[in-house]
């Protein structure tokens, strides 16, 4: 067992050695060390990124050549598609090549279409088997009894729909009556308007005649008159 001492000190002593070796000291300027790794840096990011593309490639194209049942596709050949910049997407088509889940979830993900799962479905994450069993019996009773009041509905709202188109039809009739009948007193106003026309006139003409004869029957009165009264 290494006292607590020589422990601190081993430590030292290697970090002293590591140090001295890489010669880069974190946070300060002006050492060879960190000048070199500033240098490297670059390139070494474009390394491990080459690496894991390999790697991507690899396993994308095992996985696409070989199905989940173990058996080799007859044409393994990648679809031609750009890689995005976007993770989520380049995700999307690399899970949808695989088989691995369905188009509607991703295009959920996206927010270019509604949830394809019921809600419902959140109950099988509960932690308690039992606790879900009864959930989901409860929502099932509870589907049968909306149902159930559901078709009750489309029931009454039929005979109600029935009543109303009954009813709607016997206002028809009525308006098509009273309609006949307010164009049938129409014509006959219309008839006695034109008689009572007829009759002023006829009453104007006499009239007329009447004053024109009591005229000629006074002038000759008055001729009479005025000759036997000369004589």
């Amino acid at each position: 067992m290494f006292s607590q001492d020589r422990l601190q000190q081993l430590v030292l002593d290697t970090h002293t050695m590591v140090t001295e070796c890489l010669g880069v000291v974190c946070g300060h300027n002006h050492v060879q060390g960190c000048y070199r790794t500033r240098r490297v840096r670059p390139a070494a990011k474009r390394l491990i990124s080459r690496v894991y593309r390999s790697t991507w490639n690899n396993a994308l194209g095992d996985a696409i050549r070989i199905t989940s049942m173990g058996q080799y596709r007859s044409d393994s050949s990648p679809q031609p598609w750009i890689r995005k910049k976007s993770r989520v997407l380049d995700v999307t088509l690399t899970r949808l090549r695989l088989g691995h889940t369905t188009l509607t979830v991703h295009l959920h993900r996206l927010r270019l279409s509604p949830d394809p799962h019921c809600p419902w479905m959140l109950l099988a994450h509960c932690g308690s088997n039992r606790h879900t069993c009864k959930e989901l019996a409860n929502v099932v009773e509870q589907k049968m009894n909306i149902d159930k009041e559901i078709f009750q509905l489309r029931i009454k709202y039929s005979s109600i729909l029935k009543e109303i188109k009954q009813k709607w039809e016997a206002l028809q009739d009525k308006v098509m009556h009273v309609q006949k009948e307010s164009q049938e007193l129409v014509q006959m106003q219309i008839k006695s308007k034109e008689r009572d026309n007829k009759l002023q006139l006829l009453v104007t003409m006499i009239q007329g005649l009447i004053s024109t004869c009591g005229f000629q029957w006074a002038a000759c009165e008055y001729f009479v008159q005025n000759a036997f009264s000369t004589e």
